[in-house]
């Protein structure tokens, strides 16, 4: 018997070019029940410029990401409470710009099954544990487009996507559309820096009175347009 078959061409992915070490400013979240690889994980985050939280198990990163953005989270598959497969798949649900976060998978399972589950999960990638440094590396090469996905890359980029928030949410809040409104809110705030205290507590204000289907004052939308420019 002769079975005719069609010749796959084998493809290598294409790398960003502006891919750099240093990836300061860029937020991770490592959800790791373990104390010791969590500690490990941190460590190679902050090597590369990361500002880094973690969370013990599913149930806490979901909490995390309720109130707080991230670019990248380094998901553990087995813990306690809510393991890595199910917190991916309520990530990947979520109504705000964190569904849309890289999540890299960490595990020590060497069953193809695993992988596939957290992969139909939602998760980007797998990374073997225990995690390796190039290894991270190779993946955050590979998906930088991802991890920086909500990084303006210049002073006019940054201007110029602001400039596109605020229209939106202006637009919003004249016709009252409290969920479009908040979701623009979302998007500016990781344009604000977290040490800038006072407006972070604007920031905060303005989604608490969105929530509640009310109009912040002119005031307040001016106040934070200024905090994000300086």
């Amino acid at each position: 018997m002769v079975i005719k078959v069609e010749l796959a061409t084998a493809t290598t992915p294409q790398l960003s070019n502006d891919y750099t070490n240093n990836l300061s400013g860029l937020r991770a979240l490592i959800v790791e029940d373990n104390r010791t690889n969590a500690i490990i994980l941190e460590a190679l985050l902050k090597g590369k410029g990361f500002e880094v939280f973690i969370a013990e198990n599913g149930e806490r990163a979901l909490e995390r990401l309720s109130t707080d953005t991230y670019d990248l989270i380094l998901m553990d598959n087995h813990m306690p409470i809510m393991d890595g497969v199910e917190a991916t798949r309520h990530i990947r649900q979520l109504g705000s710009r964190n569904a849309e976060v890289l999540i890299l998978g960490c595990t020590a399972d060497v069953f193809e099954e695993t992988k596939q589950r957290m992969i139909s999960a939602g998760v980007d990638h797998i990374i073997a544990k225990p995690v390796k440094d190039k290894e991270l590396e190779d993946a955050l090469y590979f998906y930088v487009d991802k991890l920086r996905q909500y990084q303006p890359t210049s002073i006019d980029d940054f201007e110029d996507e602001l400039e596109a928030l605020v229209i939106d949410l202006s637009i919003s809040l004249d016709n009252e559309e409290f969920e479009q409104a908040l979701q623009a809110v979302e998007g500016i705030e990781p344009m604000l820096e977290a040490e800038n205290i006072q407006g972070q507590k604007l920031l905060k204000s303005i989604q608490t009175q969105l929530k509640e289907s009310k109009v912040p004052s002119k005031d307040e939308l001016d106040n934070l347009v200024v905090q994000l420019l300086t």
